[in-house]
């Protein structure tokens, strides 16, 4: 397949995903402290101990907090450590 047909699938297929996050009156979901959860819950975003995770980290926490979310994050919680079938790290 060529490059530029790939980018044209990768495209719909966004929209598709991008569409499926808006109802149908075409506005995104109200967040959850205005659909009466629970208004002591705080979401927790956490990342690895290495740049990329923590950039990650903070982009995720301040757009929910951007949506009106109730938003902590914790970077820095430790490396990311591959385990084989025994549970044991590398």
């Amino acid at each position: 397949m060529n490059p530029r047909a790939m980018l044209g699938m990768i495209c719909i297929g966004l929209a598709a995903v991008l569409s499926a996050c808006t109802s149908s009156s075409g506005s995104v979901a109200a967040p959850a402290a205005e659909q009466g959860s629970r208004p002591d819950a705080v979401i927790t975003v956490g990342s690895f101990d290495f740049p990329e995770s923590i950039l990650l980290a903070q982009i995720y926490g301040q757009a929910l907090a951007a949506a009106g979310f109730p938003v902590r994050v914790l970077p820095d919680l430790g490396p990311r450590r591959r385990r084989n079938r025994r549970g044991r790290g590398r």
